[in-house]
């Protein structure tokens, strides 16, 4: 690929990034993230600490069970949505509403332990039920949008929905934190009937087994790196108490914005990566990549340098806090440094390798951080986050080069 220059030939490379989808999924991103600051906010202030923090880790107990639905067998209704194989799609739809269910089941049995004692079972049961299926039909009508070229639409339903759905539960929250918290799933199912359009599907049809396979190691993968970023949240809620879960998932969301330019990234590259035909065409398509590479990174740090600013600034009301936002921030860093190998490896079918280090970086996490929590409070567990994160994506860069014999990370 010839190298760009000029002020037309960047004007050209900038048109592409946006019309592969990076523009318009950074925008919805952006966008969808002020708004689950704006939920967290409204709610700490109109709700109190306490209420605010049972109604997040219910939020995050639902999203990392349907996480697998969408990121396995939504990965799967993608490329065959793309392909125009309408029958094999509507089979894949009807395979992740029945694993959703099953997930919902097991949303229900961790939210119990959880939240012993802070809410009724029923109450519990009702809510995660309703948000995780809620939560994987609007995943999976994402991924159907996202294999008609739609990036926009996929991005709002992925992310801007949910978080309309929790600023209107937040009206609830004054009957009680009962009904804050069922009333938010409740009405995403509302919202999910309202936006899906599933294909109608003959089951007399043969299954795709090997599709479904690939849907359940994708699943593993998105999945355990979900829960490698919010299992500390969950651990605070547990180990500490839902009160100071609100305020962490403040710097949670601060941190993270550090990853937004990646991200949006790996969106155009992700597709490259995984059209190379052999081991030359992936080394060429990752050279290819690194301006674009180095231009996210550099939007990244400046990210970081407000962020960085943000824990200064937290430090001087909430010192603790403060602390934790800096490891977070640093947890955020090293994905930026080393998140692209990620996306190499999963579109270079190496799907299983990367669910084996994500599953040691989420060990690590949790025993580090149910250890540090009882000595050092919060911060203890933002440092298992960056322990963890750190061990994860450093193996994912060794493994890269061992496997396909390049590295996307510069």
């Amino acid at each position: 690929m010839p190298e760009l220059v000029g002020p037309t030939s960047r004007a050209a490379a900038l048109r592409e990034r946006l019309s592969s989808g990076s523009g318009a999924v950074l925008a919805t991103r952006v966008a969808a993230h002020f708004a689950g600051v704006v939920v967290l906010l409204g709610a700490l202030l109109l709700h109190g600490a306490e209420l605010t923090g049972i109604f997040v880790m219910t939020v995050t107990i639902s999203q990392i069970a349907a996480m697998p639905v969408g990121a396995g067998f939504g990965r799967t209704l993608t490329r065959e949505v793309s392909r125009g194989d309408h029958q094999a799609a509507a089979s894949t739809w009807a395979s992740g509403l029945v694993v959703a269910v099953p997930l919902a089941a097991l949303s229900v049995a961790v939210g119990a332990v959880l939240l012993a004692g802070r809410l009724p079972l029923l109450v519990v049961s009702v809510s995660l039920v309703a948000s995780t299926v809620g939560l994987a039909v609007l995943q999976l009508e994402a991924a159907d949008r996202r294999g008609r070229g739609r990036p926009v639409a996929t991005s709002t339903i992925e992310g801007l929905v949910p978080q309309a759905v929790s600023l209107l539960a937040i009206g609830f929250g004054f009957l009680g934190a009962e009904a804050f918290v069922v009333s938010r799933g409740l009405l995403l199912m509302v919202a999910a009937m309202v936006v899906a359009r599933p294909p109608s599907w003959d089951p007399r049809r043969p299954k795709n087994v090997a599709s479904w396979l690939s849907s359940a190691n994708a699943a593993v993968v998105a999945g355990t790196q979900l829960l490698l970023v919010r299992s500390d949240l969950l651990l605070v809620g547990w180990l500490i108490g839902p009160d100071k879960v609100a305020f962490y998932a403040i710097m949670q969301r601060i941190a993270e914005t550090v990853y937004w330019p990646v991200s949006a990234y790996l969106v155009g590259a992700a597709p490259r990566y995984a059209a190379a035909e052999d081991g030359s065409d992936l080394h060429d398509a990752v050279m290819a990549e690194r301006r674009s590479l180095r231009a996210s990174q550099l939007l990244a740090t400046g990210a970081a340098g407000g962020a960085s600013a943000a824990a200064i600034a937290v430090s001087v009301v909430r010192p603790e806090m403060g602390l934790a936002l800096a490891f977070l921030v640093a947890s955020s860093l090293v994905m930026v440094r080393y998140g692209p190998e990620t996306a190499l490896l999963i579109m270079r079918d190496e799907v299983g390798r990367v669910a084996l280090v994500g599953l040691l970086g989420l060990t690590l996490n949790i025993a580090i951080g149910s250890v540090l929590l009882g000595i050092v409070g919060v911060p203890g567990a933002a440092f298992a986050t960056l322990v963890s994160v750190s061990t994860m994506y450093v193996s994912l860069r060794r493994v890269a080069f061992a496997r396909v014999g390049v590295t996307a990370s510069l």
